[in-house]
């Protein structure tokens, strides 16, 4: 399937900007007519590669890009990088308050993977502060958290007059929910954490156990900041949930995250163990279906024991093509959402089960709860399906009729 003008800059942007990659093959895509500035604008945002575009952009000639866009990307690496910098003070000074608190915690994407890596050099797009607690201890870190000047921010309705611990013991009790958002205001603006007590949905069938997550932990410098992260081994297998297991690869700062995990740790990670873990993790197939992305669009070697565990053919070229090419939010829209959950479901291990995904997918999404938009209406608890009817029509409603 013939990739899109902008598609193919977006993925030599990558490679220049990461794998030292010569521009020659950026110069002339950026010099043909058929460019869409716009909607290669509008593709960087929703890859999350706008640094990385910038970075690639800075190695061609000039006069080759108009001049209106390369102002704007610049404004926005010049925003990026202080916005880089108020996250990682923010993030060292909350992962030290937690653990002065001795609440166990530890920082999750973000300011990790950009400092760990990408060595902080500014290429790594990042959004909020994602912070992981075990579930035993997360209770206290909201406590710790809301005392400290942050709130919640939900999408539905709250009861009038409830209190800070009636809040919290809502949305910890909230069924198959794994986050919450946080925030906070500073006088360099809105503060926001992905506050997470699981990696993911709970209908999802990944095993990462908290026990796990925390075997080997190892200290880092944020901000200048000596702080408590995971193994690296650990950080590899919540990056897979997340960028893998939860997002199908459908960004391609996923697929950057993933080849500069093998650019910087190529020489020192068991990669043998690492797929034996992926494969306990019941993500075997999901790291194998990355890879394949990684050496067919990026051109990466990949370590060779991952080449040895291969069968490329699973990798569905044109259905993550389609994706990337139309860059649309899969958690918010149905046909985005239908082609995410469909490459998901084409890509689990041995012993996965469609029934039980979607008994558990509905269940889940049946439930109402604060932590989502307030729907037309609902039923009581024992009657799921006619709840997860309020919830399909409810999403119909806002996203089709009312627009």
């Amino acid at each position: 399937m013939r990739l899109s003008t902008e598609l193919q800059i977006l993925i030599e942007a990558c490679k220049i900007s990461l794998l030292d990659a010569t521009p020659d093959v950026l110069e002339e895509l950026v010099s043909h007519p058929s460019v869409h500035w716009k909607r290669l604008t509008q593709m960087a945002a929703y890859h999350k590669v706008r640094p990385i575009l910038y970075a690639a952009f800075k190695k061609c000639s000039p006069h080759n890009i108009p001049v209106s866009y390369l102002e704007q990307y610049q404004h926005r690496a010049l925003r990026h990088s202080m916005h880089n910098l108020l996250m990682d003070q923010e993030t060292a000074r909350l992962l030290n308050l937690l653990k002065k608190k001795q609440v166990r915690v530890l920082p999750y994407k973000g300011s990790l993977l950009s400092h760990k890596i990408y060595q902080n050099n500014g290429l790594r797009e990042v959004g909020d502060i994602d912070l992981y607690l075990p579930r035993e201890d997360a209770k206290a870190g909201l406590e710790v958290l809301l005392e400290d000047g942050y709130e919640f921010e939900f999408r539905g309705k709250l009861k009038e007059g409830l209190s800070n611990k009636e809040l919290i013991d809502t949305v910890l009790a909230t069924y198959g929910w794994h986050e919450v958002t946080l925030k906070k205001q500073s006088v360099h603006g809105t503060l926001y954490i992905d506050f997470h007590w699981r990696l993911s949905e709970s209908f999802y069938w990944y095993s990462l156990p908290d026990e796990i997550l925390f075997e080997g932990i190892q200290s880092a410098y944020i901000h200048q900041v000596s702080v408590d992260i995971p193994s690296d081994k650990n950080i590899f297998l919540m990056m897979l949930v997340h960028h893998g297991g939860r997002e199908a690869w459908l960004h391609l700062k996923s697929l950057c995250d993933l080849l500069m995990f093998f650019k910087t740790k190529q020489q020192h990670i068991h990669w043998e163990h690492l797929l034996i873990s992926a494969e306990k993790a019941k993500m075997k197939h999901i790291l194998l279906w990355g890879t394949g992305l990684l050496r067919r669009f990026f051109e990466y070697p990949i370590p060779t024991p991952l080449i040895q565990a291969h069968n490329f053919k699973m990798v569905d070229e044109k259905d993550v093509i389609e994706c990337w090419e139309k860059s649309e939010e899969f958690a918010s829209q149905f046909a985005p959402k239908w082609r995410h959950t469909r490459l998901l479901l084409a890509h689990q291990d041995q012993g996965f089960s469609k029934l039980k995904y979607f008994k558990n997918y509905l269940r889940f999404y049946a439930m109402p709860n604060l932590l989502e938009e307030p729907r037309l209406f609902t039923f009581p608890d024992h009657m799921p399906y006619l709840n997860f009817l309020s919830k399909v029509l409810t999403f119909f409603w806002r996203k089709v009729l009312k627009r």
